[in-house]
C-alpha cells in the first residue's frame, strides 16, 4: 500500500468508527420530551392546593335557586346573569346578622331568591367552591 493510499485509508477508517459511534444515540433520540427547564402547568382541578389567583369572588344576587339539579343562578351589579354549580364539595356559609346566622349546617334549599351573597368559584369552570350569605346593607 502505498502512503497516500494508506493516509485515505485511515481517514475512512476514522470516520467510519465515528458514524458508528453517533449512528446509535441519534437512532435513540426518538422524538423530543418536554423540556425540564419549562415549568408544568395543568388546567386540571385538583384541589384546595390551588394557587388562589385562579378562584374569583363575585357579589351578586339570588334570582334562582334549584335544588334538583344543584345549580344556584345570581346577577351581579352590573345586571349579568350567571349559574353555578353546587357539589358536596361546595362551602355554604352565612355572615353574622343575617337570617342564617345561627344554623350550623347549612343546604342549598337554605338560600331563597333576592338574598345577597358572594360566590367564588374556580375560573374557567361553572363550579362554586364558596357560597356566602352577606349581611343586607340597611
Amino acid at each position: 500500500m502505498t502512503r497516500r493510499n494508506k493516509g485515505v485509508a485511515e481517514i475512512t477508517g476514522l470516520c467510519a468508527f465515528c458514524l458508528a459511534l453517533a449512528c446509535p444515540s441519534y437512532g435513540q433520540r426518538g422524538t423530543p420530551g418536554p423540556n425540564p427547564n419549562t415549568p408544568v402547568t395543568s388546567t386540571m382541578r385538583s384541589g384546595p392546593e390551588h394557587d388562589i389567583a385562579h378562584f374569583r369572588s363575585l357579589d351578586c344576587k339570588i334570582v334562582g335557586v334549584d335544588t334538583d339539579y344543584g345549580t344556584i343562578a345570581v346577577e351581579d351589579k352590573k345586571g349579568n346573569k350567571m349559574q353555578f354549580v353546587i357539589n358536596k364539595k361546595t362551602r355554604l356559609k352565612a355572615d353574622k346578622e343575617t337570617e342564617l346566622a345561627d344554623k350550623k349546617k347549612f343546604e342549598l334549599a337554605d338560600f331563597k331568591n333576592g338574598q345577597k351573597v358572594t360566590v367564588t368559584f374556580q375560573l374557567g369552570d361553572k363550579i362554586a367552591t364558596e357560597v356566602k350569605l352577606r349581611r343586607s346593607e340597611g
